[in-house]
């Protein structure tokens, strides 16, 4: 095995054994919409990190080191899309139930197994897509 595919496996499993909000987002989906939407969430992760690195592969992701500002942007979007859902979230969580019907579970939030997976599908993107460790990560280990 090439050292360079080793060092890069090493890290990235160390990444990915480590929680974060991508681990957030995938556990709420799947409490939230079930097995389909934690599914949906990490398949929008993985879309989330090859979109990262396709864009390190274009050289689209080094103009965020040639660019603070742009950086910056990034951290301040990825910031506020998690308050976004966390906001979203306690308010699903102190607003009002729906009437638990006998002999069948409770189908709080659930819009259908399509939209389930779609939902959880745009979060998972979307928080991948915005997290700026994601970016400096791809940016350094495409770059070297």
């Amino acid at each position: 095995m090439n050292s360079s595919l080793g060092a890069f496996l090493a890290f990235t499993t160390i990444l990915v054994i480590t929680p974060g909000a991508t681990t957030a987002v995938v556990v709420r989906n799947v409490l939230d919409r079930g097995r389909r939407g934690g599914l949906g969430a990490a398949a929008g992760a993985a879309l989330g990190n090859a979109s990262w690195g396709l864009l390190s592969a274009f050289g689209l992701a080094a103009l965020l080191s040639q660019m603070p500002v742009a950086y910056t942007l990034l951290r301040f979007g990825g910031g506020g899309y998690l308050a976004y859902l966390g906001v979203r979230g306690l308010a699903a969580a102190w607003g009002p139930r729906p009437p638990i019907v006998p002999g069948a579970l409770e189908a709080r939030g659930v819009v259908g197994i399509a939209g389930s997976t779609r939902h959880g599908l745009r979060q998972g993107w979307m928080t991948n897509l915005l997290h700026p460790a994601n970016a400096t990560f791809y940016l350094t280990v495409i770059r070297s």
